[in-house]
């Protein structure tokens, strides 16, 4: 089964935490476009997070919990 779900982004803002260094240039000081593309394998594994209601301290805690917990 299918779900689609409709999310209105263009005034949300979302943050991705980005892990692999194919998704970003440090060099560059920019973000690929690769990093927002879901891997083909298990796509539901590209994760971003709701951020408009949330302070910088509280969106580098969900990096903590959720995505460096994970490594």
């Amino acid at each position: 089964m299918e779900i689609y779900v409709k999310i209105r982004i263009y005034d949300e803002k979302l943050t991705r935490f980005i892990s692999s260094k194919s998704g970003f240039s440090i060099a560059k000081k920019e973000v690929s476009y690769r990093a927002f593309i879901p891997p083909s394998k298990n796509p539901q594994e590209l994760s971003v997070y709701r951020i408009s209601t949330l302070t910088e301290i509280e969106i580098w805690e969900i990096g903590r919990k959720y995505v460096l917990r994970k490594k």
